[in-house]
């Protein structure tokens, strides 16, 4: 499983996974990825290893992308 570290506009991150069913539409009306939340409001300053940690044990995330 793939996520995504982002950060929100108010200083909080979320991680996300990417919407594979989205690019599989031929009618797809979208010119951009979009995501779903699954993690919200992670407060800005917790450290990179305990999102790393609590990624893996939730969600058994083998790889995790940060977007900004």
């Amino acid at each position: 499983m793939v996520l995504y570290l982002q950060a929100n506009y108010c200083g909080t991150f979320a991680i996300a996974e990417l919407n594979k069913w989205q690019n599989l539409e031929s009618d797809n009306p979208f010119d951009w990825d979009t995501y779903f939340t699954l993690e919200d409001d992670i407060p800005g300053d917790t450290p990179i290893v305990e999102i790393n940690k609590m990624v893996v044990e939730k969600y058994g995330c083998k790889k995790l992308i940060i977007q900004f």
